[in-house]
C-alpha cells in the first residue's frame, strides 16, 4: 500500500503550483518595484543633464529663467511625486598671487559667486537651501585654470514606489534621487546672473557672420569712445 501510494503522481501539478507560484509572484512584482526605481533615477538624471545643457549656453539668466527651468524639470518628470526643487550655481577657482617665490599660488579655493534654488526654502535660523562656499564638491568640479568658472546644475527628485501587497519590505518611500551637473559655460567666459552685483558684466558676443559673399561686420567692445579697439572679419 505504501509502495502503491509512492508511485501514484495524481494532484502533483496542483503541488507544484502552490509552491511554486508564491514565488513566482513575488519576483515579478519585486522585478516591477526595481524596474521603477532605476526607469526613475533614470529620468532624474537626464532631466538635469537636459536643464546643464541648455544653462550653459546662456551667457545670462534672470531669476525667470530658473523658474522656468524648474517648471521644465517638473514637465520632464510629471509621474514623480511633489517635493523636486533645482539649484543652480556658479563657482569660481581662485589661485592667489605667489608670494612667497616659490613658483606656486599661495592658496587655491573655489568660490560661490551666484546661487539659486527654486523653490526656495529656509530653516528657522534664515538659512536657505542655496549653496554657500563651505557646501562646494569639489570631489566633483573638473579641473580649472585660474579664474575659470562652471555652473553646477543639480536637482533633487523624491521617489516612492508603488505600493504591492505583500511587498511592503521592498517599497521605496522616503527617498531622493539627487543628481549634480558641472558644465563649462560654452559661449562666454561665465554664467552671469542677472542683476548679480558680485558678478561682472557679460562679455559682448559676436553677432552671427552672414553668410552673404562679400559682407563686412564690425565688432566693437563695450566702450563705444574713439579709443576702444575695433576688430573687422571679413568673408
Amino acid at each position: 500500500m505504501f509502495r502503491r501510494f509512492l508511485q501514484d503522481d495524481r494532484g502533483t501539478i496542483t503541488v507544484e503550483f502552490v509552491l511554486i507560484f508564491p514565488i513566482l509572484a513575488l519576483w515579478l512584482g519585486a522585478s516591477f518595484i526595481f524596474f521603477d526605481a532605476f526607469k526613475t533615477t533614470s529620468q532624474a538624471a537626464k532631466a538635469a543633464y537636459t536643464i546643464a545643457d541648455m544653462v550653459s549656453r546662456q551667457p545670462v539668466v534672470p531669476n525667470s529663467y530658473i523658474d522656468e527651468m524648474h517648471l521644465l524639470q517638473e514637465k520632464l518628470l510629471p509621474r514623480t511625486p511633489p517635493g523636486k526643487w533645482l539649484r543652480m550655481t556658479s563657482i569660481q577657482y581662485i589661485e592667489d598671487p605667489d608670494n612667497d617665490g616659490d613658483g606656486l599660488p599661495d592658496a587655491t579655493y573655489h568660490k560661490v559667486l551666484w546661487s539659486r534654488a527654486k523653490p526656495l526654502v529656509a530653516d528657522q535660523d534664515g538659512n536657505t537651501n542655496e549653496m554657500q562656499d563651505a557646501d562646494i564638491p569639489t570631489e566633483i568640479i573638473p579641473t580649472m585654470s585660474a579664474n575659470d568658472t562652471v555652473v553646477l546644475v543639480e536637482n533633487f527628485v523624491p521617489y516612492s514606489s508603488i505600493p504591492i501587497p505583500l511587498l511592503n519590505q521592498l517599497n521605496f518611500t522616503g527617498l531622493e534621487w539627487r543628481n549634480r551637473i558641472p558644465v563649462r559655460p560654452r559661449f562666454s567666459s561665465q554664467v552671469v546672473l542677472n542683476g548679480n552685483p558680485y558678478s561682472p558684466a557679460p562679455p559682448v558676443q559676436v553677432a552671427a557672420v552672414d553668410p552673404a559673399p562679400t559682407t563686412t561686420e564690425t565688432v566693437s567692445g563695450s566702450d563705444t569712445s574713439s579709443n576702444s579697439p575695433s576688430f573687422q572679419e571679413t568673408n
